[in-house]
């Protein structure tokens, strides 16, 4: 998870807060590719084309088809963050579907304890580092987001129904596009645009096993 977050802010940082959201949520093919290999589940013929169909949509999203994008290679640094960002938040899903026992404030605290420990052996901070300012915005991101977010998540998705979190998944990437535009005015393409909505729809088809209904045999 720390990981996770260090690399996706790193994303941010160099492709703005849209496509690195936008980008960051092709992670779900990631956990089926996980699945089949980790826990041998069978992969469906027809889960293969959603994810090509998510690709595409990665492809337009991340402004690769643009030429000033392409030839930028902090732009190109930060898609490939994003992606690893994404990959390892995969990870986290995947060992947290073992770990059944563990309240989701035990979860959010361990994550946060490590991360605080791991971060500070690299880039440790000094009181003077930062003004008072920065810190506020830090805790705020630290406890309430990290910590408090997190907390709420862990504990509401077991409480939900499969197409319900489905929908809910892409108020994520919505938002950031809205928040991008009106606080930073990064407006993103018709492409872009097109891109995430063609990762919205492969995800829902993945999550929601559009055409990967098993026939069912009724003995006479």
């Amino acid at each position: 998870m720390t990981g996770n977050w260090v690399l996706f802010f790193e994303g941010i940082h160099r492709t703005g807060i849209a496509v690195a959201t936008i980008l960051f949520h092709i992670q779900p093919f990631f956990v089926v590719a996980l699945g089949a290999v980790i826990f041998l589940e069978r992969l469906h013929p027809v889960a293969l084309l959603w994810i090509c169909l998510a690709l595409a949509g990665l492809t337009l999203s991340s402004g690769l088809t643009d030429a000033e994008i392409s030839g930028n290679a902090s732009a190109l640094i930060g898609i490939a963050c994003t992606l690893a960002a994404a990959f390892f938040y995969a990870l986290v899903t995947v060992i947290a579907k073992g770990l059944t026992s563990i309240k989701a404030s035990q979860l959010a605290l361990v994550q946060c304890i490590c991360g605080v420990l791991m971060l500070f052996a690299v880039t440790p901070l000094t009181p003077t580092s930062l003004g008072p300012g920065q810190w506020i915005w830090l805790a705020v991101i630290g406890i309430v987001h990290t910590g408090g977010v997190y907390v709420i998540l862990y504990n509401a998705l077991p409480k939900l129904s499969t197409p319900v979190i489905a929908v809910l998944l892409f108020l994520y990437p919505a938002t950031a596009v809205v928040v991008d535009a009106l606080a930073y005015g990064h407006l993103i393409s018709r492409l872009q645009l097109g891109g995430l909505l063609l990762i919205m729809v492969a995800s829902l088809g993945v999550t929601l096993r559009w055409g990967m209904r098993e026939k069912q045999i009724t003995l006479a």
